[in-house]
């Protein structure tokens, strides 16, 4: 169902999940004539056995990772004494909502559509955590309207590439746990992918080395590579229909990751790094492109949604559109970027601190 009937019905049924809550035994309640007692429940064991063989593992793999970002991102808040209430979590998800409001259709666009949250409520509970540790750097947003704060100064030499119209050309090869063909997880999963991507690393050293040595079987670096993409990636453009359709339905090619030259933002579509995606895995691969990989050289592997990616940039441009310290303007978007960039930080830290201190370690 769509979130704004599963919303409807919720509120009509009087239905509550324990989303919030540290075990998640119960996974909806219902109190359908209002007496204040719960006339249904179910348990998360039961919805799990009726669903279990509908999830795979690669989903299940993401529930879990983001389950773990947000128990051990609560956790390490609250101990600061720094997670804030349920009313002020939401009062500020309302005053999200009404700033979006000019921006897009709905909310729930905005969160399952472009941002790929699995649902508004996990949506709701990432907003909750971000507004949370966004609370110290108020001080800091309000110092850009009139001085230039020296972290901003800082942050500026390493967000310059993402936010200044770098525009790099690269290709990346993904080394895919997903059959886009058919629609479906790879047998082997992204456990398989790690594995494969490292074969692949090897085979690019062991033809770098045998070129250095001048060796007879050595192939040529741009042939060894265009082969590479071609055999190995896992990006895949479907058939067109027709002649008369191609047009339209080539809007975006993959061309096996030989995606030419592109900015930030369209990086970000092609490669499908959401804030999601980059909050649950860390993945570094834009600021590779952008700005870190040598160029030329193989770069990676990274994690990805759909496996592993290799990265490898041809080129790129100087800034072409930069930002001025002296704006008060470009100084909030540095201050907003570094603040997106440190809360994926602070999640990194939060998971590894949890995982040394858990039970058995």
């Amino acid at each position: 169902m769509r979130q704004l009937v599963r919303d409807r019905l919720y509120e009509r049924a009087r239905f509550t999940t324990t989303l919030a809550g540290p075990t998640f035994d119960i996974a909806l309640r219902a109190d359908t004539d209002g007496d204040g007692k719960a006339d249904f429940a179910l348990t998360t064991a039961d919805a799990w056995r009726t669903v279990a063989d509908t999830v795979s593992v690669p989903e299940l793999e993401d529930a879990r990772a983001f389950w773990e970002n947000v128990l051990a991102t609560r956790a390490e808040l609250e101990r600061e004494g720094a997670y804030l209430s349920a009313d002020a979590r939401e009062v500020a998800f309302i005053e999200l909502t009404n700033t979006l409001n000019d921006f897009v259709p709905t909310l729930e666009t905005l969160a399952l559509e472009q941002e790929r949250f699995p649902s508004l409520e996990a949506f709701r509970e990432f907003h909750g955590l971000e507004v949370s540790f966004g609370q110290r750097f108020d001080a800091l947003r309000k110092a850009t309207e009139t001085t230039t704060p020296p972290q901003i100064e800082q942050h500026y030499a390493r967000s310059i590439a993402r936010l200044g119209g770098v525009s790099a050309d690269a290709d990346v090869l993904l080394v895919s746990a997903y059959d886009f063909p058919r629609a479906r997880w790879n047998p082997d999963g992204r456990a398989g992918a790690r594995v494969r991507v490292q074969a692949l690393v090897e085979r690019w050293r062991a033809n770098e080395k045998a070129l250095a040595a001048g060796s007879a079987d050595a192939r040529e670096r741009e042939g060894f590579w265009s082969a590479l993409l071609d055999e190995q990636s896992g990006w895949w453009d479907p058939p067109l229909p027709d002649q008369e359709t191609a047009t339209e339905f080539r809007a975006v090619e993959r061309k096996h990751g030989r995606f030419g030259a592109l900015d930030a933002g369209r990086w970000l579509e092609m490669l499908e790094l959401t804030r999601l995606e980059q909050w649950l895995r860390g993945s570094t691969a834009l600021d590779a492109i952008l700005r870190d990989a040598p160029i030329g050289e193989l770069s990676g592997p990274f994690e990805h949604v759909y496996g592993q990616l290799l990265v490898r940039v041809r080129s790129r441009t100087a800034p072409t559109q930069p930002l001025d310290l002296a704006d008060p303007q470009h100084r909030g978007v540095l201050a907003s970027d570094l603040l997106d960039e440190e809360f994926r930080a602070y999640t990194r830290r939060a998971v590894e601190r949890a995982r040394a201190t858990r039970p058995g370690k």
